[in-house]
């Protein structure tokens, strides 16, 4: 496993950072043994940055929880879309709910959720959705919300700038002409805070759907954790065998890093200039 983690992240770091077609990645159903995905991004509670406490030679300690999730089958399904309800969950869980995961519970204040035909107590995905729709994150249309749908990178990259303020610029996308007009200001402001890039074509490719491995991209540029790809080659890791492995990648592919750090709840430390030591692996 320590070979898994040295062998090729220094080139990773290149291959991340300049071809990775960003995108964001959503939530995963709560119970892990469900074949589905579902995945959480940051808190504005403490995650974006988490500084802890400063140490005695100005580093700050913290921790990072683990917001994606395999299969079942110990895959990660990286190329797989994820769906409208995952990504509710995800902005939910992350932005929320301090990353809280299987929760029956409405938003403080609610005593009953019923805004889409489509979205009932009985699905796993009912209570995130109000948490997500109460808080204005996600909207549907004409009284649906197509919970199953998978989602756009347009649409996620929408959610994400709802939890921010929006901002407007030239996007220097090829293909920026065919970015839907309401989800102009959205893409504006998610590419602005780096938190979606295009392809190596240039192009953003609203209308694709997303992929897991996108969102774990993207949400680790969301979640102030972006860093990490710059030195994970460079740290010797406590336990690099705890770090979790999945049977459908290896460390060769270009989120590789992104996933480590999205499927693993870490410690680490943040020095003043925003550098990443990862410390070790929680297990």
């Amino acid at each position: 496993m320590r070979n898994y983690f040295k062998r090729t992240l220094s080139s990773l770091l290149v291959i991340t950072m300049l071809l990775a077609p960003t995108g964001v990645t959503a939530a995963e159903i709560p119970n892990p043994a469900v074949q589905t995905d579902t995945e959480p991004i940051s808190t504005t509670s403490g995650m974006r940055p988490a500084y802890g406490q400063p140490s005695i030679n100005g580093n700050y300690y913290e921790t990072h929880p683990a917001y994606m999730f395999g299969d079942n089958m110990d895959n990660f399904r990286p190329s797989a879309p994820i769906t409208r309800a995952e990504a509710a969950a995800l902005l939910a869980r992350t932005e929320l709910l301090n990353f809280e995961s299987g929760i029956t519970r409405l938003p403080p204040g609610m005593s009953s959720f019923n805004t889409f035909a489509d979205v009932n107590p009985g699905d796993w995905f009912f209570h995130y959705i109000a948490w997500a729709h109460n808080a204005g994150l996600i909207h549907g249309h004409d009284g649906s919300f197509r919970p199953n749908a998978p989602i756009t990178r347009e649409e996620f990259a929408a959610i994400l700038a709802r939890t921010t303020t929006l901002r407007t610029a030239d996007i220097p996308f090829g293909d920026a002409d065919s970015i839907s007009n309401w989800a102009l200001a959205y893409v504006h402001t998610a590419f602005l805070a780096d938190w979606v890039r295009g392809d190596h074509g240039g192009n953003f490719r609203p209308q694709d759907n997303i992929t897991r491995a996108e969102v774990a991209t993207s949400m680790n540029r969301m979640l102030g954790r972006i860093n990490c790809f710059t030195t994970l080659n460079a740290v010797d890791v406590q336990n690099p065998d705890d770090a979790r492995q999945f049977y459908d990648m290896n460390d060769s592919v270009w989120y590789f890093p992104a996933v480590l750090c999205a499927t693993n709840d870490h410690y680490l430390t943040r020095n003043t200039h925003g550098i990443i030591t990862w410390l070790q692996f929680a297990k």
